[in-house]
């Protein structure tokens, strides 16, 4: 009777467990739905925003195969976020004949986009390169190629302890929608005679903090993340 209780029990545990897992799984594909009514369209591909469109301002920026999008409050005028996408032919028969399709025909095409933050002064985005494939109206996201962040204005900062990945929505690729997601840490090296944005009291007003100083010169960091996703539909 003993071993029968202790596999019953065995049984309802492993049970337990699998339906743990089960939930773990289905919530985290509910965490980032994409919703179309936030899709914003670039150049070819879409971007989830997490705003209500009829309260927000797009500013469209284009020049030959790139755009770049500004999304600004309405009333206020005020930069939220910023988004860009550049276009380019795959161009070499090498680079093709890196990819398998069920298509005969159709084009490859290599699509550099990044979202945009600021702090202060210092500007940062985070690129993701993408080998989409259109044959048609069908179009899939093939690979992505590169995954990293940019310093996208001048002064005394860098960017350090960068990370950056990307997936798919989807679990696998090809597919029709990716996510990025990056941290890093931005530190401005300044001293007490600088004014205005790189001053002291300016950076820790927008959350830096100082993390070492010698004689007069000033390390302040931040750290930053973003996370954005882009689908092609």
């Amino acid at each position: 009777m003993k071993r029968i209780v202790t596999v019953l029990l065995t049984l309802i545990l492993i049970f337990s467990t699998t339906v743990v897992f089960g939930a773990t799984d289905n919530i985290t594909s509910k965490d980032y739905p994409l919703h179309v009514s936030n899709k914003i369209k670039l150049k070819d591909i879409y971007v989830t925003v997490p705003f209500d469109l009829s309260k927000v301002k797009l500013e469209r920026i284009e020049k030959g195969n790139s755009v770049r999008v500004e999304i600004r409050d309405k009333s206020t005028g005020e930069l939220l976020e910023a988004y860009g996408e550049k276009v380019e032919p795959v161009i070499t028969d090498v680079e093709a004949k890196n990819f398998v399709f069920p298509q005969n025909s159709g084009i490859y095409t290599t699509h550099t986009i990044y979202k945009e933050r600021t702090d202060g002064a210092a500007v940062s985005r985070l690129y993701t390169v993408l080998t989409i494939y259109t044959y048609g109206s069908f179009r899939q996201i093939d690979k992505v190629n590169y995954t990293y962040w940019v310093e996208a204005s001048s002064g005394p900062w860098e960017l350090r302890d960068k990370y950056a990945i990307t997936i798919s929505r989807t679990g696998s690729f090809p597919t029709t929608a990716i996510e990025t997601t990056g941290t890093a840490t931005i530190v401005v090296t300044t001293n007490t005679t600088v004014t205005g944005s790189f001053s002291i009291e300016y950076l820790k007003s927008i959350g830096f903090t100082v993390s070492y100083v010698n004689n007069n010169v000033y390390y302040l960091r931040k750290n930053i993340s973003l996370t954005y996703v882009y689908s092609v539909y």
